[in-house]
């Protein structure tokens, strides 16, 4: 019996020659489950990543944002966990946690009022990027706040202006104006 590297099973017998799906090149050595060759598989990830990203718009910019926070504490050696950002949304019921305003579902980046993941601790200053670290925020309060602006600032001034004229009817209101909580209050 052949084996093809360390941990993969042995090469039965019965099988004949396989060809690549795209090329008719073949591809008998490689792997039982291998359909295509070294050469056409890449080009094949390419479109299937293609395909997915037309389906779904959203889907490229979720996971260049999640490539991007990964890079980011991998760099600076802070940990990381994978989740799902919609997880994030569900566990928050759908309320920005630095102005306890709803989160418009509908609204796409880069529209202030629509749903981002913000890191409690951001990475910039060491903190993880793990599920007990993030939380839903709207992209503006996320702006608004940014790592060099979180420490010592209340949480009534995380308010971004696009959210509170949403919200409390003002045209210029500011956080000074209302306090986060006071469409709570009933």
């Amino acid at each position: 019996m052949e084996y093809f590297g360390q941990y993969s099973k042995p090469y039965p017998k019965h099988v004949g020659t396989r060809l690549c799906r795209d090329c008719e090149a073949d591809i008998t050595a490689k792997q039982l489950l291998a359909v295509r060759c070294d050469g056409c598989l890449p080009a094949w990830k390419n479109e299937a990543r293609r395909r997915r990203w037309a389906e779904d718009p959203d889907l490229r910019r979720r996971q260049q944002a999640d490539a991007a926070n990964r890079r980011r504490a991998r760099i600076r050696g802070n940990g990381r966990e994978r989740y799902e950002r919609l997880d994030v949304f569900r566990r928050d019921r759908w309320r920005c946690q630095l102005c306890s305003f709803p989160v418009d579902r509908t609204a796409q980046w880069p529209d202030p009022l629509s749903a981002a993941i913000d890191h409690v601790v951001p990475i910039a200053v060491g903190g993880a990027d793990t599920l007990i670290n993030v939380q839903l925020a709207h992209q503006g309060c996320n702006w608004r706040k940014s790592s060099k602006e979180s420490i010592g600032i209340g949480p009534d001034e995380f308010i971004h202006p696009a959210v509170a004229t949403r919200f409390l009817g003002s045209k210029e209101s500011g956080p000074s104006e209302a306090s986060p909580a006071s469409h709570l209050d009933g």
